[in-house]
């Protein structure tokens, strides 16, 4: 049994917020324009909310879910670092949805996986401007970039076993690192 599937609904909502955040952040930050932005920072706010109401947020998840699926880019669309990252970022911010919706650890564990994802293809890039064309899974693993991901959502999770969910809705608005 994993960290995930111990924690609560609510816990498991507050690590694939946090997920989501941060790779919404860096997308903000990033040079693109783009309208997705705007919908992807209000659905982690709705989402902060609710865990800061207990559950009570009033929001017709589905149909935010819905919203937030029509944002993933189509296969036609030019294929760059932002796409991926706005790829990630939207598919996270879906994971972190559905994860309210049913309190699963899978739909949690995916949002952690577009994290570790988006962390993995920048230290593939790092790799090919040092002239490593193909790094292997190992190389790409044992990167300082995929190894801070996976720190921060070890270390996210174990705040989150000992934090009321009004504090976890605050942590996640800090989880950039």
């Amino acid at each position: 049994m994993t960290a995930l599937d111990k924690a609560s609904p609510p816990r498991r909502t507050a690590f694939a917020t946090a997920c989501a955040a941060r790779l919404t952040r860096l997308l903000l930050q990033s040079e693109a324009t783009s309208p997705e932005k705007e919908t992807l920072t209000n659905a982690i706010e709705l989402l902060r909310a609710d865990l800061r109401d207990s559950g009570e947020t009033e929001v017709d998840w589905q149909a935010l879910l819905d919203h937030v699926m029509t944002l993933l880019p189509g296969e036609d669309a030019t294929w760059h670092d932002v796409k991926s990252l706005l790829d990630d970022s939207v598919a996270a911010v879906a994971y972190a949805i559905r994860t309210r919706l049913t309190g699963s650890s899978q739909e949690a564990a995916w949002s952690a996986r577009k994290c570790y994802e988006y962390f993995d293809s920048v230290a593939n890039q790092d790799f090919c401007r040092r002239g490593v064309e193909e790094p292997t899974d190992l190389m790409l693993l044992e990167h300082p970039e995929t190894q801070k991901e996976l720190r921060r959502q070890h270390d996210l999770l174990e705040v989150l076993k000992r934090t009321d969910m009004v504090t976890a809705s605050r942590i996640i608005g800090t989880t950039t690192g």
